[in-house]
């Protein structure tokens, strides 16, 4: 979570920009209205050939949460979004090292040294934001929510005491078949959760050395396949009711119309590059020196928030190294099984990691590289910007590294061992310092892009009044007319928040955005902040030189829902 820090204090990012403050206003923090208003515009996504009705009731309601935060706390929403982004991947990150866990388990290696124990510094490095398209930047609350999802059906698949024949109960059928419709009603990376699931319990029936005809046998099996019944209940009414939809004519995403052809191949290929760490470092470098920022070794070490993470992370990497001494002293002939001993488990555990690794990432690059719209990317720009994809596929990367440090233990000497840890730790320390400096380049891009600042000013608007007032007070005290094409604006608060909104719609329509509407953005602000400040955030009649196209206050609130970015 630490290399991601610097990613906390993003602009709202494409649907967010508008969704915010329209679910918010729709529905508050109250989850019936929030699930009530998500089954009741179901057939509004259908028709735009995407369906997750509980994905959107978890956005409705972290949106509402968002807003209601921001009254208790002063917090804009940006910033409250960000910190969902800071606990989201905090909770991939825990369910990524239980999936380690439970190999180990099987394996029975958890309580031998190992190179795993520098799996978390791995993880980090994996962890970088490649554009602003990714799941890492935009929303966190569905597009990391459907990894988190992935990854804990596939816990809840194979627990520890469902890898043996034993019987299983009415009620586990149940929960399994209803914890696989709701995979299937969440987003549509949550898709992946059956494949995902299937995966691991191989993976565990490797690492244990189980025959695949004892495996057939076991519990876990039967709860899958209770899993993948609850799931295709869902999955297959609505992709049809999508086919049926998209077929005639409705407004289809072009990022949800699949495409099984030739391209899919090579779209796949570079959904696979676009998650390696290296791919986001090359890219965000590329970005900064595109956007004319100068962000050196210097800018670097100004920062006090990236000495510090810094710091941390060599703390990290050396209490890594010293856990691994006290494990494993020089010349212990009685500290743990010997190398022999190890073998066939550490064997067994590499091939489950490296399994389960290239299974979760292919997967990952399969979901995006069959999307119309990834297909018509070239292949240099689908491997520099990442997607909906990216983080699950980082995830099977990180366990792929896992695998690789899995083979240090199987193939070198304890001592020689002993040496070469504390250099594969510094390595990944290296790989991980480098994520953090990347996502750092990445906000400062976002920091500095008109359009995010713009949006980052009605953000903090919104909780803050008093943010416009005292830039209406620095103009009048300074004689700076407040002006946008020409005209002067006096310099009165609603002033400002409109000349916000009218800067906002000019950038807007300069991006060709058009499924972000200044207007409706308006309508839905003046609704928050009338009901929670008594003021409209725009208004009108006390600005009569506003753009009555943005700043009207007398068209009533759109109920349009937006669309999840894609």
């Amino acid at each position: 979570m630490l290399v991601v820090l610097p990613l906390a204090g993003l602009a709202l990012q494409s649907a967010d920009r508008l969704s915010i403050y329209l679910n918010a206003g729709a529905t508050g923090a109250n989850p019936l209205e929030a699930a009530r208003r998500a089954w009741r515009l179901t057939g509004n996504y259908l028709d735009e050939g995407s369906f997750g009705p509980i994905g959107r009731f978890v956005e409705f309601l972290v949106h509402g949460l968002a807003i209601e935060a921001g009254d208790a706390l002063s917090l804009a929403p940006h910033a409250a979004l960000g910190a969902v982004r800071l606990a989201m991947v905090g909770l991939v990150a825990v369910l990524a090292f239980k999936l380690i866990e439970s190999l180990q388990r099987s394996a029975h290696t958890h309580a031998d040294p190992s190179f795993i124990g520098l799996y978390p510094l791995a993880l980090a490095a994996a962890l970088v934001a490649n554009g602003l398209g990714g799941g890492l930047a935009q929303v966190p609350h569905t597009s990391i929510g459907a990894v988190a999802v992935v990854l804990a059906v596939a816990l809840a698949t194979s627990r520890d005491r469902d890898m043996a024949p034993r019987p299983v109960a009415w009620h586990e059928y149940a929960s399994m078949a209803a914890m696989g419709a709701a995979a299937a009603a969440f987003d549509e990376l949550a898709y992946l959760a059956p494949f995902v699931a299937a995966a691991l319990l191989a993976a565990r029936s490797v690492a244990s050395g189980l025959p695949p005809r004892r495996t057939l046998r076991i519990a876990a099996v039967r709860r899958w396949v209770a899993l993948w019944a609850g799931f295709a209940v869902v999955f297959v009414p609505a992709r049809f009711a999508i086919a049926q939809r998209c077929a005639a004519d409705y407004a289809c995403s072009d990022g949800w119309i699949l495409s099984f052809g030739p391209d899919a191949i090579g779209a796949a290929a570079a959904r696979l590059g676009s998650a390696l760490p290296l791919a986001g470092w090359i890219a965000n470098n590329d970005r900064t020196d595109a956007a004319g920022l100068d962000l050196g070794f210097g800018e670097v070490l100004a920062n006090s928030m990236l000495i510090v993470a810094l710091l941390v992370l060599l703390s990290l990497t050396i209490a890594a190294v010293l856990q691994g001494r006290r494990e494993t002293p020089p010349g212990d002939s009685t500290a743990g099984p010997s190398p022999r001993q190890l073998m066939p488990r550490q064997l067994r555990l590499a091939l489950a990691l490296g399994g389960f690794g290239a299974a979760i990432t292919g997967a990952a690059a399969l979901y995006a590289g069959l999307s119309w719209r990834v297909q018509q990317l070239p292949f240099g720009h689908a491997v520099r910007q990442g997607w909906r994809d990216t983080l699950l596929a980082q995830v099977g990367w990180s366990l792929i590294a896992a695998a690789v440090l899995a083979c240090l233990d199987l193939f070198l000497r304890r001592r020689a061992a002993h040496v070469l840890k504390p250099v594969a730790a510094l390595a990944l320390a290296v790989a991980a310092g480098f994520t953090l400096v990347a996502n750092w380049q990445l906000a400062q891009i976002d920091r500095y892009d008109e359009t995010a600042s713009v949006t980052t000013l009605i953000s903090a608007s919104t909780v803050n009044m008093g943010l416009a007032d005292s830039a209406a007070g620095i103009a009048e005290l300074n004689d700076w007319p407040l002006r946008t094409d020409g005209v002067d604006y006096p310099a009165s608060p609603s002033a400002v928040r409109c000349l916000l909104l009218e800067v906002y719609a000019d950038r807007e329509a300069s991006a060709s955005e058009s499924h972000i509407a200044a207007e409706q953005l308006r309508a839905d602000l003046n609704r928050i902040t009338a009901e929670r400040n008594g003021v409209p955030y725009c208004d009108q009649a006390a600005d009569p030189t506003a753009d009555p196209a943005v700043a009207s206050a007398d068209d009533p609130p759109s109920t349009t829902p937006e669309a999840s970015a894609s």
